[in-house]
């Protein structure tokens, strides 16, 4: 566990924000009201009220503090329209957070950021060859991760602006307990759901494709302790801004997940490979090693033992719900 300063989490009920919110100890954690994502001006008006609420309690507190943005229902499959909204939200909230910190200069010297952005989104399109760092160039195929670098630039303006600390953290694929059913997102969710219910496991990619997966509790772990390294010496220093790949920098191809599932599942897959639209924007190979504090990286979960902690939950919740 990382304690820390008292922590916001925005997205706390999400697979990245849950982990987060579990890896700071219990007393940094700062609780805040669920924010009604469907309604983007519900959403926006609730989260400028939660920032007035945080920042008024660690004001009075006088130490450092942290805000965490971790949120985000998009994936590469979500309409541009609904992308675009989703970034509207963040520069709102965003908006509000400068207004105030503009007038509290010490306030602002005393915080630090976070953005949970999106490695296979920046880079999809590089001109670079993978493995990716944090000095490649980005490059992007669907406007996914045009709507992330627009976030990443609204965190960067208001961070310089103000003063603060910001960590910008480009995540691969991320995957764990807990992910929604629902979300079409993440290869390794799609297939134990099918598979659990005896379905055949659509493909749109072909089996060499190569990603890194990331278990949702490694990354969450690693989210915090990068914090920690960036705050280090911040009363020696001026603010800074740094970008950070979290990745498990283990090349996996589509092959190897399916052989995973039938490990864990002990029987095989029906799969059936097929074409989609959007296939396109799915380049053959994202993968990655971080330059920036290599250390953070530190053991990150086998395949094999994330995959069966997957199925668990998958099993758990589908039975819960009747297979519906």
């Amino acid at each position: 566990m990382n304690g820390g300063p008292p922590t916001w989490v925005v997205g706390a009920g999400g697979l990245l924000g849950s982990q987060v919110s579990a890896a700071l100890d219990a007393g940094a954690r700062w609780s805040a009201c669920p924010i009604g994502w469907h309604d983007e001006r519900g959403a926006s008006d609730a989260l400028a009220r939660e920032a007035a609420a945080f920042l008024d309690d660690v004001g009075r507190g006088g130490g450092p503090w942290r805000i965490m943005w971790c949120a985000g229902a998009g994936v590469v499959s979500t309409p541009p329209r609904a992308l675009a909204q989703e970034t509207r939200v963040v520069r709102r909230f965003l908006d509000a957070l400068a207004a105030r910190l503009s007038r509290e200069p010490d306030l602002a010297r005393r915080g630090s950021l976070f953005l949970a952005s999106s490695a296979g989104g920046v880079y999809a399109a590089s001109p670079a060859e993978p493995p990716f760092h944090e000095g490649c160039a980005t490059g992007c195929l669907a406007p996914y991760g045009l709507e992330k670098l627009a976030q990443e630039d609204s965190f960067d303006r208001v961070a310089r602006e103000c003063a603060i600390d910001l960590l910008i953290g480009r995540f691969s694929n991320l995957y764990g307990p807990g992910q929604s059913l629902a979300k079409a997102q993440g290869l390794l969710s799609h297939v134990g759901r099918a598979a659990l219910k005896r379905e055949p496991v659509s493909l749109f990619v072909p089996l060499d494709t190569i990603r890194d997966y990331l278990f949702a509790a490694d990354a969450g772990r690693m989210a915090v302790d990068a914090m920690g390294l960036l705050e280090e010496g911040r009363e020696r220093r001026d603010h800074r801004v740094v970008t950070k790949i979290f990745a498990s920098e283990v090349e996996t191809t589509v092959a190897s997940v399916l052989g995973a599932w039938r490990q864990s599942l002990r029987r095989p897959l029906r799969v059936a490979l097929a074409a989609r639209p959007d296939a396109r924007l799915q380049p053959r190979i994202l993968s990655f090693r971080s330059r920036v504090w290599p250390q953070v990286r530190g053991r990150p979960t086998l395949l094999p033992l994330g995959v069966e902690a997957v199925r668990q939950d998958q099993l758990a919740r589908l039975m819960a719900a009747g297979l519906d």
